[in-house]
């Protein structure tokens, strides 16, 4: 067997932009400016079969997919918390685009995230939205 090599081309997250936007429309909510973090989360879901070999294999079934998003608390009008408080169980687009112009989409179901914190901070809030597939590599 031959190795090909493969060389490394690191994703940097500087610049990186999130936007969301309702199914059903064009233009979205470009949400940057609050985002800490975005994750899209791999579950692999396995059963293990039980055979008459003394090692049994797990069956892989399914991967489902949650993105999370870490992002700064702010309740105003037009917000990142507010949005998603105020589309509970809405179906969007997420679009989360490195600044190199590569992308991963995916269509969410919105839900809200925590509120408050510890005084004197700036209180960040984690939401792990569920996807309806697999996310999507966008050159």
């Amino acid at each position: 067997m031959t190795d090909t090599t493969v060389p490394l081309t690191p994703a940097r997250l500087v610049g990186a932009t999130l936007s969301i936007a309702l199914d059903g429309t064009v233009d979205g909510y470009d949400f940057t400016a609050a985002v800490v973090q975005t994750l899209f989360v791999p579950t692999p879901d396995w059963e293990q079969f039980d055979g008459n070999a003394p090692q049994t294999p797990a069956i892989h079934k399914n991967v489902y997919w949650t993105v999370q998003v870490t992002y700064v608390q702010d309740f105003t009008a037009g917000s990142l918390a507010r949005f998603l408080f105020e589309h509970v169980g809405a179906r969007a687009d997420a679009r989360f685009e490195l600044a190199a112009g590569q992308a991963l989409t995916a269509t969410v179901t919105l839900e809200p995230g925590t509120f408050g914190g510890v005084i004197g901070d700036v209180p960040l809030a984690t939401v792990e939205l569920p996807c309806w597939d697999a996310p999507q590599v966008v050159d």
